[in-house]
């Protein structure tokens, strides 16, 4: 199954579907599918199939209450709702009997929430490679890594077991997924879509945002979650006089010939719409150190955000993460100042740029997803966590496929709440480029 939520609304409204029925379809195959893909730790089918009906009597009524009113989306297991333990990837079972703020905002607009998604632990990886529930298998190919940490979310959008899902992204955890399955995912300007009654592992770091299918859901979702009024997007004929800033390779991490062979023929593109593309450097600390400043920041916050329910149910937890979490206890105070000085400064730097160009534009990853029996690359967050340190938004996007016939991806960085510029001109690439929809044969 193939549509997004754009399009399955067109499908509802002229009644070619109903909301009960697009649910029933979107349940059958998490039927199939997960247990070859492994997505989903909870769903509630009966929940989800009176939502749903409750959204066909609104529709047939004239009553809808928004554009995804009766679209079945899920969540990652961070994020909390009504009626579903949230685990947060561990064995500690938080009940809360509130949803969260983006919780709450689906259901007020009537989305059908499936259930809850494989991440990993504590949103603390890049492969969702769970000690507790599993592997999530990138819908792609098997034995491939959806991302991380919100893998489920990646693998049931791009295997069609739910049109949207919500993420958590701290250092590219909703970026990164997006990317190895083929999807647009997006990490908004801080604040602006909230986090609270999300399980936090870094305050100064975490967002939650959306994966799906389209870039037209994207902001779909961001109007609907964000704290912005909603704005029509920019109608873009050509991209003459948008500035494109790239990073001199001295600074960013090395990437596989086919990355960089697929971000030349989409700055080509760029070019040949109109855009101007000027390298730009960063100076100070290569990405490689911004990455492990920003994981020494991870480390000390994560264990102020989770170190209560380790020490109440310490066996809920593996031996890696408490041992990763401890060391973030017992960081040096001088040295997690330094730490939070150099995010600070390399915030600023970034945010500067903006002076001079429209975009940062880089590779999404440095490689396509790669198999789970290798060991994740360390450098898979060095360009997403960019935009986490300078608080800017960020949108990624397919760009193509690799030899293999695995996906690649675009990342485009704006400047502060400049999210409605960076919808137009992804629009804009997207009628160009097309989507991408996971080859038949591996998802029937």
């Amino acid at each position: 199954m193939n549509l997004d939520l754009t399009a399955a609304r067109v499908e509802i409204e002229n009644g070619a579907i109903r909301p009960s029925e697009l649910v029933e379809v979107c349940l059958d195959r998490i039927e199939r599918l997960d247990p070859h893909l492994n997505c989903f730790v909870e769903v509630d089918e009966t929940a989800a199939i009176a939502a749903a009906r409750r959204a066909d009597s609104r529709i047939r009524s004239g009553m809808a209450l928004s554009a995804i009113d009766g679209l079945p989306v899920a969540l990652k297991d961070n994020i909390n709702a009504e009626g579903f333990e949230t685990r947060n990837g561990t064995l500690y079972s938080h009940c809360f009997q509130k949803d969260a703020a983006v919780t709450e905002k689906l259901r007020s607009a009537g989305a059908v929430i499936l259930g809850k998604l494989n991440m990993d632990e504590c949103a603390i990886g890049g492969t969702t490679d769970n000690v507790h529930f599993g592997q999530t298998i990138n819908p792609w190919r098997p034995g491939y890594t959806a991302g991380g940490s919100s893998g489920g979310a990646g693998a049931a959008v791009a295997g069609g077991l739910a049109l949207a899902a919500l993420g958590t992204d701290t250092l590219g955890s909703v970026r990164l997924p997006a990317a190895y399955c083929g999807l647009v995912g997006l990490k908004a300007t801080s604040g602006l879509i909230p986090t609270d009654g999300v399980i936090p592992l870094s305050r100064t770091l975490d967002h939650v945002g959306p994966i799906c299918r389209s870039v037209s859901d994207a902001k779909l979702l961001f109007d609907l979650l964000g704290a912005q009024t909603p704005t029509a997007p920019l109608q873009m004929d050509d991209l003459k006089g948008l500035r494109i800033g790239i990073l001199d390779p001295s600074f960013t991490p090395v990437c596989t010939a086919e990355v960089i062979g697929a971000f030349q023929d989409s700055l080509s593109d760029l070019e040949s719409a109109g855009a101007v593309i000027k390298q730009i450097n960063i100076t100070g600390p290569s990405s490689r150190d911004l990455r492990r400043t920003a994981l020494l920041v991870i480390e000390a916050e994560g264990w102020s955000a989770l170190s209560g329910s380790l020490m109440e149910q310490p066996e809920a937890y593996s031996d890696p993460l408490k041992s990763m979490l401890e060391y973030g206890r017992d960081i040096p105070a001088a040295k997690l100042e330094a730490a939070y000085q150099g995010i600070l400064e390399t915030k600023h730097k970034i945010v500067s740029l903006f002076a001079e160009i429209d975009f940062l534009v880089t590779p999404t990853t440095p490689q396509a997803a790669f198999p789970l029996t290798d060991t994740a690359p360390v450098n898979q967050a060095e360009f997403t966590g960019l935009s986490n340190i300078a608080d800017c938004p960020a949108l990624t996007m397919p760009n193509g496929l690799d030899a293999s016939g695995m996906p690649t991806a675009i990342q485009f960085m704006a400047a502060p709440r400049q999210e409605q510029l960076l919808f137009s001109t992804a629009q804009f690439m997207e009628n160009i480029w097309g989507r991408l929809n996971v080859p038949v044969l591996i998802s029937p």
